[in-house]
């Protein structure tokens, strides 16, 4: 008991972090309980969303310099994976609230400062796609425009834009109060159909330039946000670890889909006889060979997530190949699970698709999850096969 105590005290910050994890695990009843609800109403469920906050999650990338947990990629995944178990839609909301808190400790110090003034965190959808407009006038910018995929605008109480500024500065991200935004209703998709992401609309809103980021800088983790909070955290290389946070609830569908699977094999009889689909050589061996598959996509994930925080903690930016291997990588390993998943859906029989069976909708979710634009294996591939060559690669960032 002696040694185990003084690991813990050598190394607070890992037992936090693992109480963080557990009051999670102890809320995946509730949340599985509510993923249909989710699905419903187009949004996760409010209780849950209240049950995680009180649990602190979304203080995972919160400054520890204002309360929060300045967590690392690992333990990211170790939250998103566990949440997604019970309900991939609630995991990728609440996985990019954690995440986008990160983004928004790339603003000014001033705005930090701010904001974590008045609340311990933010539910803070942001929008990557440069759809918007910024007007230069006097103090900031005028900013008009609609962004698409507005995740987690439900519960909203600032946003994070792209837009374009009509000086010539370059593209950056503008940080503005939900009230002051529109949510369009318009969220009609046949997986992650909890998710709630609407288009977001601005019209004509003043945007002071404290609320104002270049993006060239938040990239390589070398923001005016960052480089005043001076955290590994914060050096985090963005595309990268947006990749993996965005592959992390595929992982979590694959494991909860898994576990419903041998389920099925313990109760399922044999149509005709008395005898169990778990007694069979077939499917036996079709589980063995799921769960492995499952182990390796795991093992995948976890160190894609350690070299993202070891890259961070170096102090120096990540290297162009390293950032290219890291974003195909992550895509693979979350095709994985979406193949063992469809897989599993195959060998299941048809009740799997039955509106009350949990498999149907963690098929979905994962097949809408892997059409997202950092997926594309013809862009991160092209990518990683132009460094290799000696190239330069077309659209890294």
């Amino acid at each position: 008991m002696s040694n185990t105590a003084e690991v813990i005290d050598e190394n607070p910050q890992a037992h936090e972090r693992g109480e963080l994890v557990q009051r999670v695990r102890d809320l995946l009843p509730l949340i599985r309980e509510n993923a249909d609800k989710c699905e419903q109403h187009k949004r996760p469920a409010d209780e849950v969303v209240l049950a995680l906050e009180e649990a602190g999650i979304f203080k995972a990338f919160v400054p520890r310099r204002f309360g929060g947990y300045e967590i690392d990629v690992a333990t990211l995944l170790d939250i998103t994976v566990t949440i997604a178990e019970g309900c991939m839609s609630t995991a990728w909301v609440s996985n990019f609230w954690m995440s986008h808190n990160y983004m928004l400790c790339h603003f000014p110090p001033e705005t930090l400062q701010k904001i974590y003034a008045k609340q311990a965190f933010t539910k803070c959808p942001l929008t990557n796609s440069p759809t918007g407009k910024a007007q230069p006038v006097e103090g900031g910018y005028r900013v008009t425009g609609r962004w698409p995929w507005g995740t987690g605008i439900t519960h909203a109480d600032w946003v994070i834009l792209h837009c374009i500024p009509q000086d010539d500065t370059g593209p950056m991200l503008v940080l503005i109060p939900a009230e002051q935004v529109v949510s369009a209703n318009n969220w009609a998709c046949v997986g992650m159909v909890g998710t709630g992401s609407h288009d977001i609309i601005v019209e004509d809103v003043f945007v002071p330039h404290e609320h104002c980021e270049p993006v060239e800088g938040i990239w390589v983790g070398r923001s005016r946000g960052a480089n005043w909070l001076d955290s590994p955290t914060y050096r985090l290389p963005m595309l990268p670890m947006l990749t993996l946070t965005a592959a992390m609830p595929a992982l979590g569908g694959a494991r909860r889909a898994l576990e419903l699977y041998r389920e099925r094999l313990e109760k399922r009889k044999v149509y005709g006889s008395e005898s169990k689909y778990g007694d069979r050589q077939a499917s036996q061996i079709t589980l063995g060979d799921l769960t492995v598959r499952v182990q390796i996509a795991e093992t995948i994930y976890r160190d894609l997530a350690a070299r993202i925080d070891a890259t961070a903690h170096s102090g120096e930016p990540a290297g162009d190949e390293l950032r290219a291997q890291i974003r195909l990588t992550a895509g693979h390993a979350a095709r994985m699970c979406r193949n063992v998943i469809r897989d599993i859906l195959e060998v299941n029989g048809a009740s799997a698709y039955l509106d009350p069976n949990p498999l149907q909708r963690i098929f979905r979710d994962v097949h809408a999850l892997m059409g997202h634009m950092v997926f594309d294996p013809s862009v991160t591939a092209e990518n990683y096969g132009c460094l290799l060559l000696g190239m330069e690669a077309p659209s890294l960032n």
